[in-house]
């Protein structure tokens, strides 16, 4: 009547015990039982919506206790079990043979009995061993087939929840796979977690799940969330092998909020743990392989990610507020999970200055009394050490667009030039070719006028050709601007008509070659002496 069946089914059991040498009590009492065992597998049925894992668990209290579950077909992970199942003896069969010395009880009760119970009283002592067995046999029986009937049930739910999991975190849906293994999460009791013939490797596979689920979603509250189940992993259950991938989940969360150098710490550990990884691992009751637990998987994910960490991009900005505490670094990037804008200032004097949003409204708040962002134009600039004006301010929104721009020209004023010094040179030789470039830059001058003068009377001349003579000249003049730079072709231009007629007196050629000490002594000696003068 009061709805405690778990009391009045013990106390059922106690009175078949005290009343067993009663046979029309103990009829009545089996009746009793039977129709309280039905009335709790209704209420398992009714209360499998809400949380049939946990109903499970309280439901063994009512099956035998040395009843097996049936084994099945599992993944790789799942520890195998004995297949046979033992026999079973209950207490009430038990105390059906044993022989206690209490007198029958409730007298009163036996002459409101129904027809049955009158035909039992009828029937002859000598069958009541029997036909009590038949009955607790039955009873019995059926109570083991709804234990392995709500064993089966349980299986076949978590096999679906799991593969629901692992599907949608295969297929990029992180919150259908983060809501299928939190359920799982909230069913499942590690304590008793071999009560369903699972190891407890799958309970932590179970947990890593749910923190890659969250991982994917890649929000604030599931990243923290994330990390604190990679931690449960390395903290509870370090026998499992899992520190790896765990040490890796962190990093992974870590790269997430664009923290490169935390992140790396944790890669770095994780690459010294990968020897301690079980084997390939796949998710529980299916032959589904988790890549990362291939060792070759997990060693080229870390090596990328390590790579990715100790070359980080270049920040969107920095945070210049000297009390930024309320963020986890001070350079800010548009893809951190927690972005939500900031504000750059410029100065006529190329400075900016960057700030998280919320520390720019501290700063404000503290040290400019909420003064309006507009405002600040003109205003001396904010780096310590500049004395430029601020002429530009860009806000960006949470989407790293531009939200607003204030901007105010400052025309600068035009700093003449400085002079320009030529260096003089030191050396005495750079000087003398310097000056010897000069006299030959003039001569070339000078007489490239000559030649444009000349050219001009040339072309007055044509209409009045003149004499011979004149022209030999002007040819001369001509073939001597062209040997300018070399003196001696101008020599033997100049004297080509003696040299074609030869030399007559070749002993004044002699003493002159030999004062120009062009001919040594001693060839001019052997000239002398030869034949031919």
């Amino acid at each position: 009547m009061l709805g405690e069946y778990d009391w009045a089914l013990q106390a059922n059991i106690k009175a078949q015990k005290l009343c067993k040498n009663d046979p029309e009590g103990i009829k009545d009492l089996i009746q009793q039982h039977v129709k309280l065992q039905k009335q709790i597998e209704d209420l398992q049925g009714r209360t499998a919506n809400k949380d049939p894992i946990k109903a499970f668990y309280e439901n063994r209290a009512y099956t035998p206790r040395n009843l097996s579950a049936p084994v099945f077909a599992t993944s790789l992970n799942f520890v195998e079990k004995e297949r046979d199942f033992r026999k079973i003896n209950h207490e009430m069969a038990s105390g059906g043979n044993q022989n206690l010395k209490q007198p029958p009880k409730h007298k009163g009760k036996q002459k409101s009995r129904n027809n049955e119970s009158e035909k039992f009283s009828c029937s002859s002592p000598l069958t009541l061993p029997a036909d009590l067995k038949s009955i607790l046999e039955k009873q019995f029986s059926k109570s083991s087939r709804a234990a392995h009937q709500d064993f089966a049930n349980i299986m076949k739910m978590l096999r679906s929840l799991i593969q629901d999991g692992y599907t949608a975190l295969l297929e990029q849906r992180c919150r259908s796979a983060a809501q299928a293994f939190t359920e799982l999460l909230n069913g499942l009791d590690p304590q008793k977690i071999k009560q369903l013939n699972l190891a407890m490797i799958n309970y932590v596979l179970v947990v890593y799940g749910l923190a890659i689920s969250l991982l994917g979603i890649g929000q604030p509250e599931e990243l923290s969330e994330a990390e604190n189940q990679f931690k449960r992993i390395i903290e509870h259950y370090p026998n499992e092998g899992l520190d790896c991938l765990a040490y890796c989940g962190i990093g992974k969360v870590y790269l997430k909020k664009n923290r490169f150098l935390e992140a790396l710490n944790h890669f770095e550990k994780a690459r010294t743990l990968i020897y301690r990884l079980p084997g390939v691992l796949t998710w529980p009751t299916s032959n589904v392989i988790i890549e990362e637990s291939q060792p070759q998987k997990i060693k080229m994910l870390l090596e990328k990610f390590v790579e990715e960490c100790k070359f980080p991009p270049v920040p969107d900005a920095i945070c210049c507020y000297q009390k930024c505490h309320g963020y986890s670094k001070i350079q800010i990037y548009i893809t951190d999970p927690d972005f939500k804008g900031f504000i750059r200032i410029s100065c006529c004097q190329y400075c900016k200055i960057e700030f998280h949003m919320n520390c720019w409204k501290k700063l404000k708040s503290t040290t400019f009394n909420d003064k309006i962002d507009k405002d600040f134009l003109q205003g001396i600039c904010l780096t310590p050490d500049c004395e430029g004006v601020i002429s530009k301010i860009i806000i960006f929104s949470s989407g790293g667009q531009v939200k607003c721009e204030f901007e105010h020209k400052v025309i600068k004023e035009k700093v003449p030039p400085r002079p320009i010094l030529k260096q003089k040179c030191s050396s005495l030789e750079k000087l003398r070719l310097k000056e010897d470039k000069k006299l030959k830059r003039k001569i070339q001058k000078k007489e490239a006028k000559k030649l444009a003068q000349e050219r001009m009377e040339e072309d007055l001349r044509e209409s009045n050709p003149p004499k011979k003579e004149e022209q030999k000249e002007t040819v001369d003049n001509v073939q001597h601007c062209q040997f300018l730079d070399d003196r001696i072709l101008q020599c033997i231009k100049q004297y080509a008509d003696k040299i074609k007629s030869g030399i007559r007196n070749t002993a004044t050629l002699l003493k002159e070659l030999l004062s120009w000490k062009v001919l040594s002594t001693e060839d001019y000696t052997t000239c002398f002496s030869s034949r031919n003068f």
